[in-house]
């Protein structure tokens, strides 16, 4: 089965960044102790938009992604990371190699 990957991309609330980037570490470091079949978790910082974080994960399969998306550490971390944010888009993809 195909690799699963993700991308979201964040607005953080002015004055909230690091905060969010804390709890960001966090939720990036329990996924990766509870989920083996996280294979990648990374955050992109893009250059010119100091409001903006944008994370790229990718997943072993169709099974490893629907446990994380189903998982209590990602449900936690959205209910605790709603409030800094403005925005959140996220885009499902399929891995190619």
């Amino acid at each position: 089965m195909a690799k699963q990957a993700v991308v979201v991309k964040y607005r953080v609330r002015q004055d909230r960044m690091n905060e969010f980037l804390s709890l960001l570490r966090a939720h990036i470091a329990r996924t990766k102790a509870l989920e083996p079949g996280c294979l990648q978790f990374d955050v992109l910082m893009p250059h010119r938009e100091r409001d903006a974080v944008h994370l790229y994960e990718v997943y072993a399969d169709q099974a490893a992604f629907d446990f994380h998306n189903s998982s209590q550490t990602l449900a936690d971390y959205k209910i605790h990371s709603e409030p800094l944010l403005e925005e959140r888009t996220i885009t499902w993809c399929t891995v190619r190699e």
